[in-house]
């Protein structure tokens, strides 16, 4: 594993180099085409969106919005993770990893990457919601230190960072 400015490089499981790197407004086209050929039966609470002008629209709102990091492997973005700033020294999280690339190791990777961005940025600590049924992305948000602190419906998760260290 090689950090370089914010740039990560590493192999995948099977063998890939995955290349994770801060996204910008000029990634949104190509995050556009990501979630054109997100699998329906990933999206998760709606997200992300189906049509190309509500996709369109909901990129350009997380880019503005908040940061996100992306790992591109074999020339395209295949996944992306955001945080939007929810005002009050938290945020909101959200990943996707297409369907063909997870189980690599990638979503960790993505979720070490801006779990260390939130907490360089002083934020004090970082929520998401998902399905109950998404059994294999709860065991990864609790691997990394994520509580379910509601559980009424879907998950509602929490990580607070005060208490985290940076690797």
């Amino acid at each position: 594993m090689i950090a370089l400015n914010h740039i990560l490089k590493f192999i995948t499981k099977d063998g890939k180099e995955v290349i994770i790197r801060p996204a910008g407004k000029e990634d949104k086209d190509r995050l556009v085409e990501m979630y054109l050929n997100f699998n329906p039966e990933d999206r998760c609470l709606g997200l992300p969106p189906i049509s190309k002008p509500a996709i369109e629209a909901w990129v350009e709102f997380i880019l503005e919005s908040g940061f996100s990091i992306v790992a591109e492997c074999d020339g395209k973005i295949v996944g992306h993770v955001a945080v939007i700033p929810a005002g009050d020294g938290t945020g909101e999280l959200c990943i996707f990893i297409l369907r063909e690339y997870q189980n690599r190791g990638i979503g960790q990777k993505l979720m070490e990457e801006i779990i260390k961005m939130s907490m360089e940025r002083g934020m004090r600590g970082i929520f998401l919601t998902t399905s109950r049924c998404n059994v294999r992305a709860i065991h990864v948000f609790k691997k990394m230190g994520f509580r379910v602190v509601d559980s009424c419906y879907d998950y509602e998760m929490y990580l607070p960072l005060k208490e985290k260290k940076i690797c």
